[in-house]
């Protein structure tokens, strides 16, 4: 099964990618790997030689918070949001102690989800107003909040651990 993520709020929100750090190069112009099973080795990709692709340096540069409309009325309906507009979010919103000692670059790239999400939500977040995030699974959309949170950003810190749990409406405001 899938989580997923959504954002919404009372106003519409930009979309697209943040965070997301990327060079475009051509495929002709990136060297091939050494390892033989590599699948640029293994296909004949001499047909798109000219087109450009994203060239990520490390990992950390592929972490990035996605914000995709929601074109299935169904699904809003189903969510369990008060907000008028409402969009898919993607991105790894999991930090805990144990990840940053035996997963670290995995942990960072968590944090860097997080610190986007957190970012994004106090750029777009007006006055009086609230940015709901809420997860579930897939083809879990109408089951019931299981936990409410409201996260005020005007003196959150984000600690060592966070995350956006299952069926967990999270509402986030500045006071």
């Amino acid at each position: 099964m899938t989580m997923f993520y959504y954002i919404g709020a009372n106003h519409p929100l930009p979309i697209g990618n943040y965070g997301e750090k990327y060079t475009l190069k051509k495929l002709k112009d990136i060297p091939k790997p050494s390892d033989p099973n590599d699948l640029r080795n293994i296909l004949d990709l001499s047909h798109l030689e000219n087109e450009w692709t994203k060239v990520y340096e490390t990992e950390l540069d592929f972490a990035f918070v996605t914000i995709m409309e929601v074109r299935d009325a169904v699904l809003k309906e189903k969510l369990p949001m008060n907000k008028s507009y409402i969009y898919e979010l993607g991105g790894s919103f999991h930090l805990n102690e144990a990840d940053k000692i035996n997963h670290f670059t995995s942990n960072q790239a968590n944090e860097k989800c997080v610190k986007e999400l957190l970012s994004y939500v106090k750029r777009e977040l007006k006055e009086g107003e609230s940015i709901e995030v809420y997860s579930c699974w897939a083809d879990e959309e109408d089951w019931p909040i299981r936990e409410e949170e409201t996260i005020n950003l005007s003196a959150f810190n984000l600690g060592k651990t966070f995350e956006i749990e299952e069926r967990k409406l999270i509402r986030f405001v500045l006071e």
